[in-house]
C-alpha cells in the first residue's frame, strides 16, 4: 500500500512539473513572437527608460529647497520639469522648460550652452523621474545639471512663486 501511494504522489508530481515546465516553455515563445517582447532578465522602468539614451553615465547631483530658490531668484540656472505635460500645464515653477520622462529620448527647448546649469524636478522627493530626465540631459552633452530632491510638492510647500 505504501508503495503505491509513493507511485501515484511521484507520478502525480511528475506531470505537474511536465506541465509547469511546458507552460513556461510556451510563455517564454509566446514572448518572443510579439511584436514589443517583454526583457529577460526583467528590466526596471528606470533601466527601460534610460536604454534609449546612449552615454549615461553618473548620478546627477542634489538640489536642496534653499539652493533651487536663490538659483530661480537669481535666475542663474534653467528649471526642467519632468513631470508629464498635464502636471506641467496646471501648475509649474516659473520660467521652467517641461521635458517630461517619457520624451528623453528626444531632448529638446534646453539651452544651447552645454554648461548651463539645469535644475531638474518633478513631483516629489520619492520621484525618480528628474533623476532619469537629469541623467538623460548629462548624456547629451550638459555638464551641469543637478535634482531638486523636493520637487514640486517642496516647491509649493514653502509657497514659493508658481
Amino acid at each position: 500500500m505504501n508503495r503505491a501511494l509513493f507511485q501515484n504522489v511521484f507520478r502525480d508530481l511528475a506531470l505537474v512539473s511536465a506541465a509547469f515546465l511546458l507552460s513556461l516553455a510556451a510563455g517564454f515563445l509566446l514572448n518572443r513572437l510579439r511584436s514589443d517582447p517583454l526583457p529577460f532578465p526583467y528590466r526596471g522602468r528606470e533601466a527601460r527608460l534610460l536604454a534609449a539614451v546612449p552615454g549615461v553615465g553618473k548620478e546627477p547631483r542634489g538640489v536642496l529647497l534653499a539652493e533651487a530658490e536663490v538659483a530661480w531668484r537669481s535666475r542663474t540656472a534653467v528649471f526642467v520639469d519632468a513631470r508629464e505635460p498635464d502636471f506641467f500645464e496646471e501648475a509649474h515653477i516659473p520660467g521652467a522648460i517641461n521635458l517630461p520622462v517619457s520624451e528623453i529620448a528626444a531632448i529638446h527647448g534646453l539651452p544651447d550652452d552645454k554648461a548651463a546649469p539645469l535644475i531638474v524636478y518633478c513631483s516629489d522627493a520619492d520621484c525618480s523621474d528628474s533623476r532619469i530626465v537629469a541623467k538623460a540631459i548629462s548624456a547629451a552633452g550638459y555638464q551641469n545639471a543637478a535634482v531638486f530632491a523636493g520637487g514640486w510638492d517642496a516647491w509649493t510647500a514653502a509657497r514659493l512663486p508658481q
